[in-house]
């Protein structure tokens, strides 16, 4: 996907897309051919050493994500489409979420690994989220997010991907 139907398309719009049509398939008619050709071309757009290509160009700063950010909702986007993601993940922790303190990213990599089965890795991540959580229901200490949000909206999408995490494991974060 492009804003403009250029090619070629921008990595994490796809990703964007992609969950797009696959929740909306849930409850409306979505054409198979579009899930199946946007998580071919996303994986073709993996990199030898991990992680993918990245369009140089975004639109309201959407695309000017870090690439950690960018690697990391890619595989968060792939993993709920049904694909094997086992290398991109390992690529999201060592790469990504192991480099620095970031929730964003910390909150991504926790619902991949739930999504795939690896509770205990995942169990880790979120308690470091929880940890992070603020007395009114919060998760900071986060850089940007796949659209370079700041402040107040950064904040809503930081909690919103941690909750989503903890939704996982609803034993363990009650």
């Amino acid at each position: 996907f492009d804003w403009f139907g250029d090619d070629p398309g921008h990595e994490a719009l796809s990703a964007y897309g992609l969950m797009q049509f696959i929740d909306m398939s849930s409850i409306m008619s979505v054409d198979p051919a579009i899930i199946e050709r946007t998580k071919r071309w996303l994986n073709g757009r993996r990199k030898k050493d991990g992680g993918f290509e990245r369009n140089s160009k975004s639109l309201d700063r959407f695309g000017e994500a870090p690439a950690e950010h960018t690697d990391a909702y890619i595989t968060w986007a792939l993993t709920e489409a049904g694909m094997d993601t086992k290398n991109d993940i390992e690529h999201v922790i060592e790469n990504c979420a192991e480099k620095k303190k970031d929730a964003y990213v910390w909150a991504l990599a926790a619902i991949c690994l739930y999504k795939v089965g690896r509770r205990e890795e995942a169990r880790n991540w979120a308690r470091k989220l929880a940890e992070l959580l603020l007395p009114d229901g919060s998760v900071t200490e986060e850089e940007t997010s796949i659209t370079r949000s700041g402040g107040g909206s950064l904040v809503v999408e930081t909690t919103a991907l941690a909750i989503l995490a903890w939704l996982h494991d609803e034993e363990t974060f009650e």
